[in-house]
């Protein structure tokens, strides 16, 4: 099974810098396996992109801190 390959931030729209994205491959390793994204930050992903591109990991940090605060 292939995924989507939209090497696309959907939130700032820079490089994800996902290995899943980039290949297509679910079973590649990634740090986004290990990525725990909060409901907070999967909110600012417009609807039409959620499950369809991956947050990159600045936007993943970024946004969590400011959850967090």
């Amino acid at each position: 099974m292939l995924a989507k390959r939209n090497p696309l931030c959907p939130i700032c729209n820079e490089i994800n810098g996902c290995a899943i994205a980039s290949t297509g491959d679910l079973q590649a390793q990634c740090w986004c396996k290990q990525q725990n994204i909060s409901i907070d930050v999967i909110a600012k992903v417009p609807e039409s992109e959620r499950n369809q591109s991956c947050i990159c990991m600045n936007c993943a940090g970024n946004f969590a801190l400011e959850s967090s605060d």
